[in-house]
């Protein structure tokens, strides 16, 4: 999981109302408050512009906390041996499920 990218907040309309909010760790932030259609918000830091926090339609608030914005080596994306690009034995795949569900 990583940062919202920048035309996230294209929907969102700036509500010009400034509150603080609380990150992951809960270090309070002034932050822009910023709402959408669906009781869907976001609160950004008013000096960073950083991600604080963000409501999922008014269900779930979710808080973020500092993002290490920095290239990623490649090699961690690399899998250990050649046999990773093999099936492993016991997985199931859509045919499988099908097949096992269209029993019942």
């Amino acid at each position: 999981v990583g940062s919202i990218p920048p035309n996230f907040l294209g929907p969102f309309n700036y509500s010009d109302f400034q509150m603080l909010a609380a990150d992951n760790i809960g270090v309070l932030h002034h932050t822009d408050f910023w709402t959408a259609i669906d009781s869907f918000a976001y609160w950004t830091d008013t000096t960073t512009g950083f991600d604080v926090q963000f409501c999922d339609g008014g269900s779930v608030i979710w808080n973020w906390g500092n993002f290490n914005v920095s290239a990623q080596a490649t090699s961690i994306f690399q899998l250990p041996s050649e046999s990773c690009y093999e099936r492993c034995p016991g997985l199931l795949d859509a045919r499988d499920i099908y097949a096992s569900l269209s029993q019942l």
